[in-house]
């Protein structure tokens, strides 16, 4: 007959296993749900914004497949990666047109903001600015367009997708200092240069030890000429 301290020692035992076996059952149906109840929900970038509520709101939503029908906007691609960030895998799908836009300025005095537009293929492209229509192009391989004033955001589309660009604020430009004999050569530079905006001073010798020289010359520096035009030796 077994003492009072085996019977103890076996009641234990047979305890401890229970528990073990209770935990491995807990654990066993945990997985289970979590790996029914994980599904993947599908969208499409137009009504994303609509389902993201639900989405977010569904504990059971493990993935988001997202259709490229469109270019999704700022706020939709913020949310998708505040989504993957918390454990939701984002996959995309679909064949967005290859589209391009770039916006500079020109370097001439008046600044024309300068378009740079590739993609689209033989579509016609409407460039947008924040205030309206600017032009239509066909840009293919690639296309420039000049644009005397723009407001705003650039925008190129083509159909439900776009590119869009900020073109650099307009620089003040400084004069142009134009050295050189007294010629036509010289004369001709100058009056070009003028034509198209810029503020001229010159310099010209006139004798040896005489120079005729503009009342505004100054020091040539970076910081009070933007170009210095040197036409011959006379410099």
């Amino acid at each position: 007959m077994r003492s009072r301290a085996e019977r103890r020692r076996v009641g234990e035992w047979v305890l401890r296993a229970a528990l073990f076996a209770v935990l491995l059952v807990a654990l066993w149906r945990s997985l289970q749900r979590t790996d029914t109840s994980r599904v993947a929900r599908t969208t499409s970038a137009t009504a994303f914004s609509k389902d993201l509520e639900r989405i977010v709101a569904s504990n059971a939503v493990g993935s988001v497949d997202l259709a490229t029908d469109a270019m999704p906007s700022r706020a939709d691609r913020d949310a998708l990666v505040a989504l993957r960030r918390n454990g939701v895998a984002v996959r995309w799908n679909g064949s967005p047109p290859p589209l391009a836009l770039e916006a500079t300025r020109a370097r001439e005095p008046e600044a024309r903001a300068r378009l740079h537009i590739i993609g689209g293929g033989a579509q016609v492209l409407a460039l947008v600015d924040s205030a309206g229509l600017l032009d239509s192009v066909r840009a293919g391989a690639g296309a420039t367009v000049d644009a005397a004033s723009i407001v705003g955001t650039v925008r190129v589309g083509a159909g439900t997708f776009a590119a869009t660009a900020h073109a650099p604020k307009q620089e003040t430009r400084r004069a142009v200092l134009v050295l050189g004999r007294a010629d036509w050569e010289t004369k001709f530079v100058m009056q070009a240069l003028s034509e198209a905006g810029w503020v001229v001073r010159a310099r010209i010798p006139a004798a040896p030890n005489v120079d005729v020289r503009d009342d505004g010359i100054l020091p040539i520096d970076t910081a009070r000429y933007d170009v210095v035009v040197a036409l011959d030796s006379s410099s």
